[in-house]
């Protein structure tokens, strides 16, 4: 009897040690400058420059935000702040100093954020930006961006067909052939995109439809979804399919060659269907580590993807978060209004 009371006797004292109080401190996690800014230059193959949707990227516009404490109440990870010094450099040469713009009802339904825009400085391709971002009580933060030159050459194809659904719209199923020209001896980054353009049709006194000469409005108010249909090319799905990311790994210097598929449907009583929009940016490498690794971390959140772990977001803001990254697009228009 004695011989099981020696034994049990240390493991009574173990438990009871786990029972007391210890305190450790810990030290609190200071906010830090959250800069988003994607831009390309004025001088790009611009087709549709005079639409806002377009054109907001051809001057330089940067968000700033602070990150939240992972304990905060407040349910946001981000809050805004509008009273940043964000000045704009070409190396040591001072360019602007950036005015903060509060959001109009459209930006706000179209879920921008509030920013900071440069009102005279023109970006242009081939050029290199540094940017500089102070704020009370933040440590301030520095990034260097450069736009690349735009693609080489790229040569577009697309077939259409159209079904009515039950509902009286009409399907359109397209497929688009895409072969980009690569520039040799570099590593080159895409980021694909594909629009469609919606035309709103109007009445006359006579109850004929007429189509309105201004410009439409895009499909969705943003890129269309669609699938790689080759499987001889290697790209990454944008979030919701919305796009591709492309790496020039397998046809460095050579011609990449996909084959995309997808649809969308439209009302033809009150709409009619304009211009097709293939815009491919020509990017740089910061983009396409960024926008990668956003489109992974959302596949994982999303749990389309349940073997990768966490990802990491690619930043390249110096003391802070976010991302400071150029890109330069081209636009080929294809009327599918026959």
């Amino acid at each position: 009897m004695i011989r099981y009371f020696i034994i049990f006797l240390p493991f009574l004292c173990l438990f009871s040690a786990c029972e007391k109080e210890v305190e450790i401190d810990v030290a609190p996690i200071s906010p830090k400058l959250v800069i988003v800014s994607n831009f390309s230059g004025s001088d790009a193959n611009n087709a549709l420059s005079g639409e806002d949707f377009f054109a907001r990227d051809s001057v330089m516009r940067v968000t700033v935000s602070r990150t939240e404490a992972a304990l905060s109440t407040s349910g946001d990870t981000l809050v805004n702040v509008p009273d940043a010094v964000v000045e704009l450099y070409s190396g040591s040469l001072f360019l602007e100093r950036l005015t903060y713009h509060s959001l109009t009802s459209e930006e706000r339904a179209l879920g921008f954020q509030p920013y900071y825009e440069a009102e005279s400085v023109r970006l242009s391709a081939g050029e290199t930006y540094d940017l500089e971002v102070s704020a009370p009580n933040f440590t301030p933060v520095t990034a260097k961006a450069y736009i690349p030159a735009i693609v080489s050459e790229t040569r577009t194809s697309i077939s259409t067909t159209e079904v009515t659904t039950t509902n009286g719209s009409r399907q359109v199923n397209f497929t688009l052939n895409l072969e980009i020209d690569d520039f040799p001896g570099i590593k080159n980054y895409y980021h694909l995109n594909l629009y469609q353009e919606v035309k709103l049709l109007r009445f006359n006194a006579n109850g004929e439809a007429e189509t309105s000469d201004d410009r439409g409005v895009l499909f969705g108010a943003g890129p269309l979804a669609f699938n790689l249909q080759n499987n001889n090319q290697e790209v990454l799905p944008y979030i919701d399919n919305r796009g591709v990311l492309i790496r020039d790994d397998s046809f460095d210097g050579g011609t990449g060659s996909f084959t995309f598929e997808g649809e969308f449907q439209y009302n033809p009583q009150s709409e009619e269907l304009g211009s097709f929009i293939v815009e491919l940016r020509n990017t740089s490498k910061d983009y396409y580590l960024y926008h990668s690794s956003l489109a992974r971390q959302v596949r994982v959140q999303s749990g389309f993807d349940a073997i990768s772990g966490p990802v990491v977001l690619h930043n390249n803001i110096e003391n802070g978060f976010g991302i400071f990254a150029g890109y330069t697009p081209a636009y080929t228009n294809i009327d599918l209004s026959d």
